[in-house]
């Protein structure tokens, strides 16, 4: 039975249109592919999330506002979710440290608290949703929520 581990709710501002997930200690895991290289092959030119090791890039249909993002730590696959107005992508990435944190593209002030994954030098599967808000106005201010970021991990049976 696949059951949930943890979960953790975060927001995030979005600028230039992108945003990201990041293994804070990735950049000093001499055994991970460095990104320029490790970009997953599988994703599609136009796709609103890509990976690499130690960092998931989503791109947002909008340019810059604050989101809210769910990351949710599962004991196997979980079922998949039937969202209105959302869009699903899937993919692999590898974690240093088994720790990940949402990371504005320019850098913020404050750090966002680190997600458990439970265990450091593993591939994991990623299931993101992208859902779209109903707001009718989405051109007021950088504080609306015009979309939110539901994320489900799972240890991925083929380790590297």
């Amino acid at each position: 039975m696949t059951t949930l581990i943890s979960a953790l709710e975060d927001a995030v501002l979005v600028e230039y249109g992108e945003f990201s997930i990041i293994d804070p200690e990735g950049a000093e895991d001499t055994d991970a592919e460095a990104f320029s290289s490790s970009w997953n092959k599988e994703t599609d030119p136009g796709a609103w999330l890509t990976t690499s090791d130690n960092m998931l890039m989503v791109q947002s249909m909008h340019n810059m506002h604050t989101t809210v993002c769910t990351l949710q730590l599962w004991s196997a696959a979980p079922p998949s979710l039937e969202l209105l107005e959302s869009e699903v992508a899937e993919y692999s990435f590898y974690s240093s440290s088994g720790q990940v944190q949402l990371e504005e593209m320019m850098g913020s002030e404050e750090e966002h608290p680190s997600f458990d994954l439970g265990s450091r030098n593993s591939k994991w599967i990623v299931r993101a949703y992208r859902i779209q808000s109903s707001a009718s106005d989405q051109t007021s201010d950088i504080d609306e929520h015009f979309e939110s970021y539901f994320f489900q991990f799972w240890l991925n049976p083929d380790q590297r």
